[in-house]
């Protein structure tokens, strides 16, 4: 029997979903795409806000650089995002928007630092129509041991979809 290969694609700002990426190679056959933005987000705080604040209230997607991955190679794909405001990021919402994910099994993992998913489940599965969306794994910024992903990838690999 083949063995399936997995996908993660994600962005990470501050570290903590880099941080996720030995640890998955560590449980599965994964490749890995980290989303860079074309002009990055500033660091300091203020800026920082402005950008993301103009880039959410103006529906403005920014550019991120080629990933040069072929999407038809995989039937399962792992989605990491940190959930800022409740909202997923500019970059993740731009990379769904340009690229076709259909007939895929989608697992989102999401990074927070106190809300927990709210409202990112939701508006992934906007972007996300004709694929199967599993349950998502949820950790508070790096506090997710390999513990912890193993037992969540052995539950979610072997259970049904939920949504």
């Amino acid at each position: 029997m083949i063995q399936e290969k997995y996908l993660i694609i994600y962005y990470s700002f501050t570290g903590n979903l880099e941080s996720l990426i030995p640890m998955f190679k560590n449980q599965l056959d994964i490749d890995s795409v980290r989303l860079e933005l074309v002009e990055n987000y500033p660091k300091a705080g203020k800026d920082f806000l402005k950008r993301y604040r103009d880039e959410e209230s103006n529906n403005i997607l920014p550019r991120y650089k080629e990933t040069k991955i072929d999407l038809n190679k995989y039937e399962t794909i792992f989605i990491a995002t940190p959930n800022w405001g409740n909202k997923v990021p500019p970059v993740i919402k731009s990379f769904l928007s340009n690229n076709l994910l259909t007939n895929k099994t989608i697992i989102p993992i999401i990074s927070h630092g106190g809300n927990g998913e709210v409202g990112i489940i939701e508006e992934m599965i906007s972007y996300l129509s004709g694929n199967k969306i599993k349950e998502s794994l949820v950790f508070r910024q790096a506090n997710l041991t390999e513990k912890e992903l193993c037992s969540f990838l052995n539950k979610v690999l072997q259970r049904e979809v939920l949504i």
